[in-house]
């Protein structure tokens, strides 16, 4: 999503059963969000990190909804480029 300039990134946290999402990501602010690769090993099916990437910055969570929850991140462009350029001014 990108608004006034600046780039979002949200991600969607589902809650139920089969997760055990923390009930609140307060105090993430300021936390990376990564881009990862998984690797699976083909001879013992155990699974990698190949590459990574900073692509935002947390910093928002929304209100718990009907078991659905977003974490807000200004994304790539936003810690990439905008703020490079704000930091030249």
């Amino acid at each position: 999503m990108e608004r006034d300039g600046w780039d979002y990134i949200h991600s969607k946290c589902l809650y139920c059963d089969e997760n055990d999402l923390p009930l609140s990501f307060e105090g993430t602010s300021g936390g990376g969000i990564w881009a990862l690769q998984l690797l699976k090993s083909k001879a013992t099916g155990k699974l990698s990190v190949g590459r990574s990437a900073l692509v935002g910055v947390s910093f928002y969570q929304t209100r718990l909804d009907t078991a659905i929850r977003y974490v807000r991140g200004h994304f790539i462009k936003s810690i990439y480029d905008v703020m490079w350029r704000s930091q030249r001014s």
